[in-house]
């Protein structure tokens, strides 16, 4: 109960508040506190297993589409492949063959960009089901980060890169590295003007490798810097190729944390109250 008053024409000084137990007040008299008690327990009951049905269909939900992305690759390589043999052996005249080829050429397109989606959609179900499977070898990070900065959008300023050791080594799957840093960099690639530079930096921090990028634009709105790797969905407006990338956000937290490393942002960079920084963390190699 709160008590209160404010003297006419004056300030509130404070406020005097008054509690008391009623969980055993309810009812009449003890058969009564027995009764909402019984009922109490028969809802928590009813909660409880609604909830654990909630679970099952979402568990369900989350296996068909894990089924349904895997067996959608197999007609696409198919489409692909068949494409590919006709474009090599396409026969016919000069007019014809051409808008063959560009229709092949379409299909070929089209195909890949759909097994991109099939290939994400994929992975959101491994995520989802913690059944990522890794294939823990020694890897260069260096190298890999290259890799993926061999994928750098050509109409933005190519990130700097800062080398803390000409090599570093982490315990990770030689695959999924790239792929990581290639997700990383696509996000700044998308995020921000094509004027504000981008800083990539690899550093060992105790028993782990950190690959680090960061700019200098705006910061993150703070329910966006919250959301930031649990956001799978954004605005219909946006191209499919970066809600895509929103969702690459998604799959790079399970895989780093499948690795038995992290993915944290930071916004604004503590340093320059500015930007953004994320942080990819994996465990070191053993030195050889």
């Amino acid at each position: 109960m709160l008590v209160g008053g404010v003297p006419r024409g004056g300030v509130a000084r404070g406020v005097l508040l008054l509690w008391a137990d009623v969980t055993a007040q309810s009812g009449d008299g003890e058969g009564g506190s027995e009764a909402d008690a019984a009922s109490l327990r028969r809802e928590l009951a009813a909660l409880q297993e609604t909830l654990a049905r909630c679970r099952d269909e979402q568990h369900e939900l989350d296996e068909f589409i894990s089924l349904l992305a895997h067996d959608l690759r197999t007609p696409l390589t198919s489409i692909r492949g068949y494409a590919q043999l006709m474009q090599r052996n396409r026969t016919g005249t000069v007019a014809v063959d051409g808008a063959i080829a560009s229709g092949l050429q379409t299909i070929i397109e089209q195909s890949d960009r759909l097994s991109a989606m099939t290939n994400v959609l994929l992975d959101i179900s491994r995520v989802r089901l913690q059944r990522i499977a890794l294939i823990p070898t020694r890897v260069d990070l260096a190298s890999a980060l290259r890799v993926a900065l061999g994928a750098w959008r050509a109409e933005r300023l190519p990130p700097a890169l800062e080398l803390e050791t000409p090599s570093l080594y982490a315990t990770a799957d030689a695959k999924r590295v790239p792929q990581m840093a290639r997700v990383l960099l696509d996000f700044f690639a998308y995020r921000t003007d094509p004027s504000v530079a981008v800083v990539c930096r690899l550093s060992r921090e105790g028993e782990q490798a950190a690959l680090v990028v960061e700019d200098r634009g705006d910061p993150l709105a703070p329910l966006e810097r919250a959301r930031l790797f649990d956001q799978l969905l954004e605005d219909p407006s946006l191209t499919a190729e970066r809600r895509l990338a929103r969702a690459d956000l998604y799959i790079l937290r399970g895989v780093a944390e499948a690795h038995g490393g992290s993915v944290v942002v930071e916004s604004p960079v503590p340093e320059t109250g500015q930007g953004v920084r994320l942080a990819l963390r994996l465990p070191l190699a053993p030195e050889s």
